[in-house]
């Protein structure tokens, strides 16, 4: 029998050896390669199109904000994504 029961059966905190606390703290850096990626690729997006081509403000505007809808559209649908892979049975497994 476990001494600390406020920890989940078989897991480790952050601070304790251990794969579930490796992981607590490799797995965000994966993110963070990623988000940088993300934006040095709008950044370069966006200042090739305000310095290579006239567009009027309204229309810097318009391509500023598909940029932003395409985001916010990835931040919702991930985790409903997310869920589904994670709820799905097959033949295959799991």
């Amino acid at each position: 029998m476990s001494k600390n029961k406020a920890l989940p059966e078989g897991g480790a905190g952050l601070f304790m050896p251990g794969a579930l606390g490796r992981n607590l703290f490799t797995y965000p850096l994966g993110a963070i390669g990623r988000d940088f990626f993300y934006q040095f690729y709008n950044g370069f997006l966006l200042s090739f199109i305000l310095f290579t081509k006239s567009l009027t403000p309204p229309q810097f505007a318009a391509a500023s904000i598909i940029i932003i809808a395409i985001r916010a559209f990835d931040a919702l649908s991930a985790p409903i994504m997310g869920g589904i892979v994670e709820n799905t049975i097959s033949k295959f497994g799991r």
